[in-house]
Parts: structure tokens; sequence; C-alpha cells
């Protein structure tokens, strides 16, 4: 199985895992939380036969790879990739590189987000809301910095006058932003009606409510997204209730914990803590629940 190493000042080394399949045009592709290379199965399967290079890595923690007690931050996971690509002779590619997306799974993080530096490649955030919807923006201004958005309809190309309209980003009634357009499923998230003594039924919503805490910037006119949704938290693609956290840990016997800790690439990652970790986990997998809180009691005593 091939390996890599990575050593960085005084720390121990780390083995990455990662798989290399068929010859061509690169693709790199890098899993997310709390996942591993596998999740790209049916990509390695099929772009190899259509001319195509297939690189996948598990990050450090995950997978097959080492999971060392550090080394989390963002430039250590940098310096992992570089590493990789150093080793397989990839890095020759990157001057050629034209376009990068970056998914925010955590959307009021992306207004502190650095500056992107790279001028030959534009970077377009992707904000994702839960379940509920996304849109993308794609940096343009000189320093790099985060797109403006502003309420109002939006095209795609966004910057591009006369383009077809995506979508419509609005401020709702209760500071939070929302969603409306042809991509939003309205109707899976339309609130129970207020009781009314009314005879005449009240016009539907025609928005979803992400619930997501919003203002308007005065001085540009863009709505900045301040705070995720109260009680809601996200983990990578789910989001769940912190109500139901304390209901399963409760369940779980005396002494167990399960919460959502702060993560800056994923929103939240779920921990977990039971007199007999294991146990907790067969339980919680028997019952069919979210794998992310099966994992979340993962014994690692046995960390490299």
């Amino acid at each position: 199985m091939p390996y890599i190493t990575v050593k960085k000042d005084s720390k121990l080394p780390v083995r990455l895992y990662y798989e290399d399949w068929g010859e061509g045009k690169p693709i790199i592709f890098i899993h997310g939380w709390p996942v591993s290379h596998e999740m790209w199965e049916y990509q390695l399967a099929q772009l190899p036969q259509q001319g195509f290079r297939c690189i996948a890595y598990d990050r450090r923690g995950f997978g097959q790879s080492d999971k060392p007690w550090d080394g989390y931050d963002y430039t250590t996971l940098a310096n992992d990739l570089k590493a990789l690509l150093d080793e397989l002779d990839l890095a020759s590619c990157l001057p050629s590189l034209r376009n990068v997306i970056g998914l925010w799974r955590s959307p009021e993080q992306v207004g502190s987000s650095a500056c992107w530096a790279a001028r030959q490649a534009t970077l377009t955030d992707i904000y994702l809301f839960g379940e509920a919807g996304l849109f993308g923006a794609r940096r343009i201004a000189t320093d790099g910095s985060p797109a403006l958005i502003k309420p109002g309809p939006h095209g795609a190309p966004r910057e591009l006058p006369g383009s077809s309209i995506a979508g419509d980003i609005l401020l709702t009634p209760r500071g939070t932003l929302g969603l409306r357009g042809p991509m939003v499923p309205v109707a899976a998230y339309a609130p129970h009606p207020p009781p009314s003594d009314s005879l005449i039924a009240p016009p539907p919503r025609d928005f979803v409510d992400t619930d997501y805490a919003a203002r308007l910037d005065r001085s540009t006119g863009a709505i900045n997204i301040t705070a995720p949704p109260s009680g809601i938290m996200a983990v990578g693609g789910y989001r769940f209730l912190a109500q139901d956290l304390q209901e399963w840990a409760r369940r779980l016997g005396q002494g167990a914990l399960l919460t959502a800790l702060p993560d800056r690439l994923s929103g939240h990652r779920l921990a977990g803590r039971a007199q007999d970790n294991a146990r907790a986990r067969d339980a919680l997998a028997e019952l069919g629940l979210n794998p992310l809180m099966v994992e979340a009691f993962r014994d690692r005593s046995g960390a490299t």
C-alpha cells in the first residue's frame, strides 16, 4: 500500500495513505470530515478509463493514514498536500491551475477569511446553508477579498450583465438570510401557519429562511452573515439539534457526553465520551443513527 511520510521540525513523522490510478491529466481528490479517500470510489473507478490520472489520499487523522493528536491546522494540512504533490512530481502542474472552488459549510466565516493571493487562479466561494440551499460568488477584487453579497436577484455568472437569474438573496424581517429561486425547496421548509380567525388563508411564503443571522452593511449595501442558526450544529453536510445530542447522550447512561465542538473546516465536529466508548459506538450503530454520531465515540488511545 502506498504511503508518504511527512515530518516537520521535531514532530513525529506522519504517514499518509494515498492511491494513484490511471494516466493523463491529474485530478486530486480531497475528502471531507470524517470520511476517507473511499468516498471517491466511483470517480476512481470511472475517470481513469476516460484518460485521467486520479489521486486520492487520506488526510491525517482519517482512513489508513496516521492519527496524531496535533497538526490539524490549515498550514499543516496544506503542507501535507504539498508533500503529496512533491512525492508524485505534480507540483509542476500548479502554474496551470486556473479555477479553485471553496465550499464553506460555515458561511458565516467567509467574511473573515484570508484574501486569495494566487493571481493566476480565480477563487469562487460556495456558501452552503445546510440542506436549505447554496449560492456562489467569485472573488474579483484586486486584493483577493471575498465578493460583496448584495440582496436581490443574482445571475450566473454573477458579474455578467444580462445573465440568467439563478436565485434571489434577501434579508428577512427576523434579521436572517432568506433564499429564493428555482433550486430552493420552499415546500420542504414551509413554516406552520400562525393561528388566525380569518377565513382567508395567508399567501404562501416564496422563500426559505436559512435561520442564519445576517445584517445589512450600510456603507456597502452588502449582506453580512454573522452567526449560524441558534441551537443547530452544522457538522460537515449535516445539521444536528443541540437538544437531540443531549438526549442521545442521556440515553447512553450516566457520565456520557455527546456535544459539538467548533471546527474551522467543517463548522463543528462531534465529540463523545462514555464509560465504554466501544459499547456506545455499537449501540448507536445498531440503532442506525448518523455515522458522525457513531464516530464521535472513536477511541483515539492508539493514535500515533
